[in-house]
């Protein structure tokens, strides 16, 4: 079985496979069984009067893992360096005392996607200030598919899981870790591409507004347009003639950026390698409403031959432009890896 997941929310509990596999925001690569086997060592060498309560919890994640390892083949591991983790194996000495330090994050990903499916840890992860520890650690799952209520949303705590049984830890992780929904990642950030055009248009429309209003307010206008009206030929003013220049223009490309943007569909693409080539998922969306985007049809995964030449040609546009760019009718860059072109 293979870890792959849907996206709801972009937060720091799933963070983008990209960031993990480039090492970026303090991620690492994580040997989870070198981890296992020297938290075992350590195990055998703690002398603590809170042993007897905690070995056992620790001893069953250690299985948990071994066995998460085993049920999702395929996957990798990270953790991020940092945010309270300790070298590998050390956790577990501040286990059996009473120090209680969470185990690292554990985030498990599958390269070729585009978030990661989740991750597992040990330890306290109650909401608030409970002022006591738990007696014994609990194994703890967290992935966007879980709702916990009445836990706000805005504590990680909503889509996290705990347990102190091994069966069912992986039960909630087979239940959980799901197949990434191509169309769902697609719509994801569909309303950035969205937003980017309508931020762009109010842009255009002040442009304009600007140009009428320096046009229209020139001290040779009125007398000039009697004059036009009277013989329908050039204006006679240098100056009046390079403003109305530039109005007709920024008019002409209002019009055409809106007609383009608004009457056409955006497919979502997203690059990425897999076995070394290149590939792309294609996701067909609905963009004629302001907010609401409809899933039109799911191309799958493609080889770059396989993109069409429309495609080709305006992906190359974007490609050059800064993340979070918008070029109209054209598309929006998301980033080096996403992207919305009009079709």
């Amino acid at each position: 079985m293979a870890i792959y997941e849907i996206s709801q929310l972009m937060n720091t509990n799933r963070p983008k496979v990209s960031s993990l596999v480039n090492k970026l925001d303090g991620y690492v690569e994580f040997d989870l069984s070198a981890y296992i086997n020297l938290a075992k060592t350590e195990c055998m060498h703690i002398r603590s009067s809170r042993k007897p309560q905690v070995e056992p919890m620790v001893r069953n994640y250690l299985e948990f893992l071994q066995r998460l390892k085993k049920t999702f083949r395929g996957c990798s591991f990270v953790v991020q360096v940092g945010a309270g983790v300790k070298e590998i194996g050390g956790w577990a000495a501040s286990m059996m005392h009473d120090d209680w330090e969470l185990s690292p994050r554990i985030y498990m990903y599958l390269p070729t996607n585009r978030f990661a499916s989740g991750w597992v840890s040990l330890g306290d992860f109650r909401v608030g200030d409970y002022g006591d520890p738990l007696e014994v650690p609990k194994i703890s799952i967290w992935s966007p598919h879980i709702t916990n209520e009445p836990t706000r949303d805005c504590y990680f705590q909503h889509s996290l899981k705990t347990t102190v049984k091994v069966d069912k830890a992986l039960a909630v992780a087979k239940q959980y870790f799901k197949d990434e929904n191509m169309s769902k990642v697609a719509l994801d950030y569909a309303y950035r591409a969205r937003d980017a055009y309508t931020n762009r248009s109010e842009e255009v429309s002040d442009i304009v507004q600007a140009a009428k209003n320096t046009f229209t307010q020139h001290p040779a206008f009125p007398a000039a347009m009697q004059w036009l009206m009277d013989t329908n030929v050039d204006l006679g003013n240098v100056d009046l003639q390079d403003e109305l220049e530039k109005y007709v223009v920024e008019l002409k490309y209002e019009a055409e950026s809106s007609q383009v943007s608004r009457k056409s569909n955006m497919m979502y693409v997203r690059g990425y390698v897999e076995d070394g080539e290149q590939v792309f998922d294609q996701v067909r969306l609905d963009s004629r409403s302001d907010r609401h985007f409809d899933d039109q049809q799911t191309l799958g995964t493609c080889k770059e031959a396989d993109l069409s030449e429309d495609i080709k040609r305006k992906l190359s546009i974007l490609m050059m432009g800064e993340d979070e760019s918008f070029v109209a009718g054209v598309g929006y860059k998301l980033d080096g890896e996403v992207y919305y072109v009009y079709e």
